[in-house]
C-alpha cells in the first residue's frame, strides 16, 4: 500500500472518530464544551497536518492498528504542552513588541513632546485676569 493510501485510511479514521467526539461534545453543556474547545480545535489541527503530511509506512500503520489514534495524538500533544505554551509566548511577546514598536513610530518621543509643549507655550498669548494690563 502506498503512503498517501495510508494517509487517506488513517485521515478516514481519525475523522470519524473527531465526528463521534464532536457528537459528544454538542450534548454538552455550554460551559463543558466551551472546557473542551481548545481539545477539539487542537484534534483538527492534527487531522488538517496528517492530511497534508504523508507518514512513514510503519508510523501510518501503528496508528492505524490504534482504536482511538487521534486522542493517543492529542494526548501527545498535551505531554508537549510546556513547548507550546513556549510558542504562545513567543506569540505574544512578538505581536506586543510590534505593537510597542509601531506606537513609537506613531507617537513622538517624550523628548519631542517637550519641545512642542515649549513651543506652543513661546506662540500661544497668555490668558489674563480682569483688571491685568498689558505690558
Amino acid at each position: 500500500m502506498y503512503n498517501s493510501e495510508l494517509t487517506a485510511l488513517l485521515c478516514r479514521k481519525l475523522n470519524e472518530e473527531q465526528e463521534s467526539f464532536r457528537g459528544w461534545l454538542v450534548k454538552q453543556p455550554a460551559e463543558e464544551i466551551l472546557r473542551f474547545a481548545q481539545q477539539y480545535a487542537v484534534r483538527q489541527d492534527i487531522i488538517a497536518i496528517a492530511q497534508n503530511n504523508d507518514l512513514p509506512e510503519a508510523q501510518a500503520v501503528a496508528l492505524l492498528k490504534m482504536q482511538h489514534p487521534l486522542a493517543s495524538v492529542f494526548e501527545e500533544f498535551q505531554n508537549r504542552a510546556p513547548y507550546y505554551d513556549g510558542v504562545v509566548l513567543e506569540a505574544l511577546e512578538a505581536c506586543s513588541g510590534k505593537a510597542a514598536g509601531k506606537q513609537r513610530e506613531q507617537r513622538p518621543s517624550i523628548r519631542e513632546q517637550l519641545k512642542a509643549g515649549v513651543r506652543e507655550q513661546a506662540h500661544t498669548p497668555q490668558k489674563r485676569e480682569k483688571g491685568q494690563e498689558r505690558e
